[in-house]
Parts: C-alpha cells; sequence; structure tokens
C-alpha cells in the first residue's frame, strides 16, 4: 500500500489555534472558557450525527456510545501539532536500522495520533489489518492524511469500538447488522475495573475507560496532553540549544573584532570593556543547561539522558572556549 483511497471531506467544524485562544485565554463572558468548547463539541457532533448513527448500526452498537466518544475527544489540540510531531518522528527514525533502534529520542512515528476523534496510526492500522511496523513513511502519511477526514475517522472509531465490545464481551446478545436479519438487543454495563463507582459515577467511569483503551494518550479534551506538552517541551529545549551553539560561533567576543578580519595589518582591536555578549552568551548558557537538565531529570530511558547530557556539555564547551577568560 502506498497510497490510502478515503472518502472526501464533508466540512466537519475544525479546531485551530484561535479556538484554542478563545478557550483557553477568554472568560466565560467573553465567548470563551469551558462553554466555547463544549459549543463546538456538540457542533461536530450535531454536525457529524447521520455518519455517527450509520457506524453505530453497522457496527452493533448505541448510537449514543459512539456520539459520546468522539464528543469527549474532539477539540483540545490544534491538528498542526499531530503534523508537526508525525514530522519530527519521522526524521529522528529516518535511519540507518541501527541508529533507529539506539539514537533516536522521539517514539516511532507510528505512535503519532491523527483525526478529530484522535487515533494512533498504529491502532489505526491494526483496526484495518495492517502490520504498523511494516508501513513506510508514505504510507503512514497517507493514513494519518485519512484520519483527518471526519468520514473515515469515524467509521475507523466506529470499527474498533465493535472490536473492543467483542473482546471485551460487552454484549451477550449483540444486534444484528443491516443485511443480516433481526434480533433481540440486550446490553451489559461494562464491569467498572475499581468497583468504587456507582450509579451515574459508574457510567462516566465505563465511559472514561472505553475511550482511554480506544483512543491515543496524547490527547484530552481538558488540556493538552503532558506526552504531547513534553514534547513540545523537547522541541523547544532543542531549537534554544541550536540558537545557543549559532551564537557561541558566530557572535565575536570582542565587538570590534571585524576590524581586523577586514584589514590583519591593523593593531589588535581595543578590548570591550562592557562584557555585553559575555553576560548574553552567559545567560543563554543558562538557560540551555536548565532545559537539559530538566529533559535530563524527566527523561524516559538511557538514551535520552545521554543525549540531553551530551548536548549541555557541549553548549558549556563551546562558551568556555569563545567567552571565558
Amino acid at each position: 500500500m502506498t497510497d490510502l483511497s478515503c472518502p472526501a471531506s464533508n466540512d466537519s467544524p475544525a479546531w485551530g489555534w484561535v479556538d484554542l485562544f478563545v478557550w483557553k485565554l477568554l472568560p466565560e463572558r467573553a465567548g470563551g472558557g469551558i462553554p466555547y468548547i463544549q459549543r463546538f463539541k456538540d457542533a461536530w457532533v450535531r454536525h457529524n450525527k447521520i455518519l455517527i448513527k450509520s457506524n453505530a448500526a453497522k457496527y452493533a452498537m448505541p448510537a449514543e456510545l459512539l456520539a459520546g466518544v468522539c464528543w469527549i475527544e474532539v477539540g483540545g489540540d490544534p491538528s498542526s501539532i499531530d503534523d508537526i510531531a508525525f514530522d519530527v518522528r519521522s526524521f529522528d527514525w529516518s535511519g540507518p536500522h541501527w541508529v533507529d533502534q539506539h539514537l533516536t529520542v522521539t517514539h516511532h512515528p507510528a505512535r503519532t495520533s491523527f483525526g478529530a476523534v484522535s487515533m494512533q496510526l498504529r491502532t489505526a492500522a491494526r483496526t484495518m489489518g495492517m502490520n504498523p511496523a511494516g508501513m513506510s513513511t508514505a504510507q503512514l502519511r497517507s493514513l494519518a492524511d485519512c484520519l483527518q477526514k471526519d468520514v473515515f475517522n469515524i467509521a475507523i472509531v466506529a470499527r474498533h469500538l465493535r472490536m473492543l465490545i467483542d473482546h471485551d464481551g460487552l454484549q451477550t446478545n449483540p444486534p444484528a447488522r443491516p443485511g443480516h436479519g433481526s434480533g433481540p438487543y440486550r446490553r451489559r454495563k461494562v464491569q467498572p475495573r475499581h468497583r468504587a463507582f456507582a450509579g451515574a459515577d459508574q457510567e462516566e467511569h465505563e465511559l472514561r475507560q472505553l475511550h482511554r483503551e480506544v483512543l491515543a494518550p496524547f490527547q484530552r479534551v481538558a488540556a493538552m496532553k503532558a506526552g504531547k506538552f513534553r514534547f513540545v517541551a523537547k522541541l523547544a529545549a532543542w531549537v534554544l540549544f541550536g540558537w545557543g551553539v549559532f551564537v557561541f560561533i558566530a557572535v565575536p567576543d570582542n565587538k570590534y573584532a571585524w576590524m581586523q578580519q577586514m584589514d590583519p595589518s591593523m593593531a589588535p582591536p581595543p578590548d570591550d570593556t562592557s562584557g555585553d555578549r559575555a553576560i548574553f552568551a552567559l545567560l543563554l548558557l543558562a538557560a540551555i543547561v536548565a532545559s537539559q537538565l530538566a529533559l535530563l531529570a524527566t527523561a524516559a530511558h538511557r538514551g535520552e539522558k545521554a543525549w540531553t547530557a551530551v548536548l549541555a556539555l557541549t553548549a558549556i564547551v563551546l562558551w568556555s572556549s569563545r567567552f571565558w577568560h
């Protein structure tokens, strides 16, 4: 598979950076806050209600279940964050094989989530009967493009929900699917893994548990997930390191050095007594080291810890070679 055929977009409401700004920064009296994202979720579900009902019927499940999962998941993160994460991970995992296995600092691209109803690429691939480990970057990108179209996205989520329902035995006598006759329908409640829930709280817990199993762990409605926040923090630390290396190498330690570079016969330039460059470089070094130490303290495996330590030491060595007198 090099290209995946998927339906065209149905022009669903799309959550973007402006929506995130209104939700997070504007007060409720100005139209922002929690009511704003709730209105978006309501509008999204209403726009896709025909698709939700048809896919729920196709996979023999209550439409309320599929609609509830969709409502919980849509909104929160702009889709461009997923695109950036996928591109960075694809570059990090671009080979050779030994490098991918030992020197990568990000998760595999197949663990990137896409779609309004967020689903990891590897989960979507397995739901479709494909092996994500054998898919190329181009194939994963094609699948990601399809997941970002709500018609395809809802169908895959419904199909995976059906697989989970069958796996956990949540329906003792499910209704027949269209074209396969009819039959009585009985629903058995999900048995909670923690018995402390009862009544409405239990139902909420059941839906949340199913949501965690079906969808990617990188997105939540209430806020950006901790994993995605960590990725953004790591990306910021890498950009800061790259900028620092450029400054340490390109910025001269003496603002008059350019004079002798233009005419080597000139006497050595006068000392720059202000020390502005050294102070700026020192502050930049402190920021680089602090960001790398923060990543080091929260690193998940040894390779990532070693990588952050190397970057911090590299910055210190470069700074010392230019500005330590």
